[in-house]
């Protein structure tokens, strides 16, 4: 995907004018949008997973495996580039995961998940 591409899409979903100049935050999150691309084209490796573990990429990154939507969690299971080992763990764990209506908002904002005393950063 090229950033014309991204930038066109970013622009239908918030139902903005194609002439609509970008603000500093609609560019930055473009730009994270366009890294998480780039990351997508390697696999990702890591030994151990657990429900505590971090997620190393994606819109998870950075928080524990046991948060994760279960529709990510099968989107996930689909692609070719994760990590083996990953897989196995997500698919053994499927109960594990709940569905959520809007995990992210807009900008990628976490809604707060008071059933597991996570909050939203």
């Amino acid at each position: 995907m090229n950033r014309d591409f991204i930038i066109s899409k970013y622009k239908k979903d918030r139902g903005l004018k194609a002439d609509y100049e970008l603000k500093t935050g609609d560019k930055l999150f473009i730009d994270g949008v366009m890294d998480e691309i780039k990351t997508m084209n390697t696999t990702y490796k890591r030994d151990g997973w657990s429900l505590d573990s971090l997620m190393t990429f994606g819109k998870y990154k950075g928080f524990h495996i046991s948060i994760m939507d279960k529709q990510y969690v099968l989107w996930l299971l689909s692609k070719d580039n994760i990590d083996n080992e990953l897989k196995d763990f997500l698919s053994e764990n499927l109960n594990s995961f709940r569905y959520l209506i809007n995990p992210f908002k807009g900008g990628g904002d976490m809604i707060s998940r008071t059933d597991t005393g996570f909050g939203g950063c």
